[in-house]
């Protein structure tokens, strides 16, 4: 049963993730649209707008952590792994471990897609401030990750 419990843990990592990355991307729309526009968008049609982007991109975001989240979260596992077995550990690693592959994840499927489309996908991630929203949301990501695997980190397995 334990890897129904390791699916489950992947899936709320997931959702938090694709959650906050469309909710940020939003944000750093309609803020654009306002502040470089002059654009009036009151608190209604912001929340409206939030509600309807995470409806429509959260598929998207989903599917960008899906893919990023197994592969970054595996690394990590490997390197806290071996930096356990040299003694460098100390007690925060494994949260710095996938917090960091969660933010890495999400800037690295982005700015593959980016490479790839030969433009940003998301919006809200064209400048730096976006993308480092995007980032945060993939890091959230793996801070809940972290938190739903540190009971079985902590036991006697060295491995994440």
């Amino acid at each position: 049963m334990l890897w129904v419990r390791q699916i489950i843990v992947y899936a709320a990592a997931i959702v938090l993730a694709a959650a906050l990355g469309s909710l940020f991307s939003t944000h750093f729309v309609l803020r654009t649209l306002a502040a470089d526009l002059g654009v009036a968008i009151g608190v209604d049609a912001w929340l409206s707008t939030m509600g309807r982007d995470l409806v429509g991109m959260g598929p998207l975001f989903a599917a960008i952590t899906a893919v990023g989240f197994p592969i970054a979260f595996s690394v990590a596992a490997l390197i806290i792994r071996q930096l356990r077995r040299k003694g460098v550990a100390g007690p925060g690693l494994h949260h710095l471990g996938y917090v960091s592959a969660g933010a890495v994840a999400m800037v690295a499927a982005l700015l593959t897609m980016q490479g790839l489309l030969e433009v940003m996908p998301v919006a809200g991630a064209r400048t730096l401030g976006g993308l480092s929203a995007q980032a945060l949301a993939g890091a959230a990501g793996g801070l809940l990750y972290a938190r739903l695997t540190r009971d079985r980190a902590a036991g006697s397995s060295p491995s994440s």
